[in-house]
């Protein structure tokens, strides 16, 4: 049993490192701050086209997959509407530099602006 406990908590430390991000700063652009941001059409499609699927796919992780995404973010507490610039759905994508998985500086503004208006499953 110990060896069986072992060898999963060394096969979690690999795949968890496998995971790596960039930090890239940038100037936030515009966004008509009276625009309803949606969780299905706005937010959900940027795990997708950002590859953040590959490794939060609920295999090992949680899941950022379309339709499991929103449970998961809420699950995991990656978001808060008090704080949205320090939420880690915002911070974390970009933290090391191994991997260059960053959002786009239109999709750092469209999330944290959903945060704002509350991070509905909308």
């Amino acid at each position: 049993m110990k060896k069986f406990t072992y060898l999963f908590f060394m096969i979690i430390s690999i795949v968890m490192a496998s995971c790596h991000y960039n930090t890239i700063e940038f100037e936030t652009p515009d966004i008509d701050p009276d625009q309803v941001i949606r969780f299905k059409t706005d937010i959900e499609p940027i795990f997708e086209t950002q590859n953040c699927t590959s490794c939060h796919n609920g295999a090992i992780t949680f899941s950022l997959s379309a339709g499991k995404a929103y449970q998961s973010i809420i699950g995991e507490q990656l978001i808060d509407p008090a704080d949205p610039e320090a939420s880690l759905l915002l911070t974390v994508p970009g933290h090391d530099s191994h991997q260059p998985y960053t959002y786009t500086p239109h999709e750092k503004a469209l999330i944290q602006q959903w945060i704002e208006q509350g991070g509905q499953n909308n």
